[in-house]
């Protein structure tokens, strides 16, 4: 549950109160930013909130917008644009408004628009590929997807064991390629941390103009 507090911040510009209901990460945003800036950031309307200098009284309705865009789970508030608002079923008992939440799922990791196995398959053939040629040509998502892949299956030659060959061994489709792989990358590698793939872009698909990359050995 997200703690949300009433909160009555002055507002330089117009030289007056308005009064939100905001969660701590909200009125962190509002210290970063300063109040104008940060609901011009959301789309906020101030002047629809505004109490006056003398403060008397106030509009109970607050900005729903608001309060969906600064509230959050420890996030930042620049980070929350992908996020999904959710609006829950109860509402609250002294505005009368549904109580927005901030949640993110299925952001970890890309579907590539496929199932599970045929995912996987995919990266692996990618990553086969990758190995094998040193330079492919994919789809821009698909490449970004595989490129920790590729990272992941170098880490384990540079290991060497016995166990990381093995672990290679059951991703990579092709064992005499886990071989050459351990051979070559002790010696290739040696002086890099990682960051072994690059992406270079270039021109669209004919078709269905989907966006087209390199992606290749450093």
């Amino acid at each position: 549950c997200v703690n949300l507090q009433w909160k009555r911040i002055y507002w330089p510009e117009q030289d007056c109160y308005v009064r939100l209901r905001l969660s701590t990460t909200g009125i962190k945003t509002i210290n970063k930013y300063g109040l104008q800036e940060a609901a011009k950031k959301f789309g906020v309307n101030l002047h629809k909130y505004k109490n006056g200098t003398s403060g008397r009284g106030y509009n109970k309705h607050q900005p729903k917008e608001f309060q969906s865009s600064l509230e959050g789970r420890g996030h930042p508030a620049e980070k929350q644009v992908a996020y999904r608002t959710i609006m829950g079923e109860k509402s609250d008992r002294m505005t009368g408004l549904p109580i927005a939440m901030m949640i993110s799922h299925g952001k970890k990791m890309p579907k590539l628009s496929l199932p599970a196995d045929q995912r996987k398959a995919l990266l692996r053939s990618l990553t086969t590929e990758l190995i094998r040629h040193g330079r492919i040509k994919t789809t821009l998502i698909r490449g970004k997807a595989v490129r920790k892949h590729v990272d992941h299956m170098i880490t384990l030659a540079k290991d060497g064991s016995l166990h990381a060959r093995r672990q290679a061994m059951g991703y990579i489709y092709d064992k005499q390629l886990v071989h050459a792989l351990f051979e070559q990358v002790p010696e290739r590698y040696s002086d890099r941390e990682g960051g072994y793939t690059r992406i270079v872009r270039t021109m669209p698909r004919k078709g269905d103009n989907a966006k087209m990359c390199f992606i290749e050995l450093v």
